[in-house]
């Protein structure tokens, strides 16, 4: 019989009142159709998301952006600062908003500014993980891209006043500027242009709070005690597993994507999950979907190879056929670019181990729940918990069954 899956809780349920809008992501970035030339930033800063931002910027006259995030990724977001200094489009923080860290750097970039609710700043660190707390505490791992030095010559490109690096090289906290400091942060904040879009934003917020509202953090310990119901596939006999009959039910997967296997290379987008399933059973070839409910992506997929936790995607199988059975009883469910931090059982961790060669260390060891291992170094850390999961492209996770 095939192990229960866990699943992730939704990381962000939306309340169905009327005139609910559903943004578009681009990488962290969510824009609204309702606001043409406004983005909104109130995820992490993550790799990539200055190139997500270029997209949306081709795609959208986008004048202002309204911020946040927790922070994240130092050299992304003094990217990020930088487009938007040079493409002269405003920031700004809403009053129910909190924008620390990486994200204060992006509101300096800001050709105009405006804060109305907290701004946080800390001493420069360099780590790779997402969010203010995680950034804080990180290692100097990207020093490679910017040194201190160079940080401050772009910040000051930026009108950046000087008594910000005061509180910057003060202390590794968070400092919030009080608002008698905020008058003196703010940039153009009157140019009549920057006014009305201002103005704008804020009142599509006072009916859509949740367009600021951060996603909150996964919560895999209490997932891990919830039971998806995924029907169990058939012990092994000489018959071949059935092929789902077109009316039959899909079995369906919460919170898991079958990565890989794509029979499009793009997937299909602006689609419901039933479509999704109907567009599998009707394409030649097509045995499962992945469905990623955020932004209503589609993508038909040949088999299953592999699987990953992924909150908020749904993945179904219409052909057990096609499946790889042992995907479906691996002893660890497993997450793509992503950190467990924390609870490690050895503070060095193994070193020079392969992907299976952690899997088996892990397996080996009864006090062992999870690990975590980075493909750059080859290095795995089994742990006694599931830790905090945090964003780290190389690094893979599993979770024992």
């Amino acid at each position: 019989m095939m192990k229960t899956f866990c699943a992730l809780v939704l990381a962000l349920a939306f309340s169905t009142v009327p005139g609910h809008a559903e943004p578009v992501d681009y990488g962290s970035f969510r824009h609204y159709d309702a606001l043409p030339d406004v983005l909104f930033l109130v995820d992490d800063i993550a790799p990539s998301d200055s190139f997500d931002l270029r997209r949306a910027m081709r795609d959208h006259p986008v004048t202002l952006v309204v911020l946040g995030s927790p922070g994240g990724n130092l050299y992304e977001g003094l990217q990020i600062a930088s487009i938007l200094h040079d493409k002269g489009a405003g920031t700004y923080v809403p009053s129910m908003a909190s924008c620390e860290s990486s994200c204060a750097n992006i509101f300096f970039g800001g050709a105009h500014r405006l804060v109305r609710g907290r701004l946080g700043v800390h001493q420069f660190s360099f780590g790779g993980g997402a969010g203010a707390e995680r950034e804080a505490r990180a290692t100097t791992s990207s020093t490679t891209q910017y040194t201190t030095s160079e940080i401050i010559g772009i910040m000051n490109q930026f009108a950046t006043p000087p008594f910000v690096y005061e509180k910057m090289f003060s202390t590794g906290e968070i400092h919030y500027f009080p608002e008698e400091d905020k008058a003196r942060l703010n940039l153009g904040a009157e140019e009549p242009g920057f006014v009305s879009v201002v103005a704008a934003a804020e009142a599509f917020i006072a009916t859509h709070p949740e367009a600021i509202r951060r996603p909150e953090p996964l919560d895999i310990a209490a997932a891990l005690t919830r039971d998806t119901g995924p029907a169990p596939i058939p012990d092994p006999s000489p018959d071949p597993l059935p092929v789902a009959p077109p009316s039959g039910p899909t079995k369906t997967f919460e919170n898991i994507d079958f990565f890989g296997q794509d029979i499009s290379p793009s997937g299909v987008r602006g689609i419901s999950l039933a479509a999704c399933e109907r567009l599998c059973r009707t394409t030649p070839g097509c045995a499962a979907f992945s469905y990623v409910t955020k932004t209503r992506w589609c993508w038909p997929k040949s088999g299953v190879e592999n699987m990953s936790l992924a909150t908020g995607t749904i993945s179904g199988i219409t052909n057990y056929l096609a499946v790889n059975r042992e995907v479906l009883s691996r002893p660890f469910l497993e997450i793509t670019a992503a950190d467990l931090a924390g609870d490690d059982l050895t503070a060095t961790g193994l070193r020079n181990l392969s992907l299976q060669g952690c899997r088996d260390a892990c397996l080996a060891d009864a006090r062992c729940r999870a690990f975590s291992w980075g493909a750059e170094k080859r290095r795995c850390f089994p742990k006694y918990g599931i830790g905090t999961p945090v964003r780290a492209l190389g690094t893979l996770s599993g979770i024992r069954q």
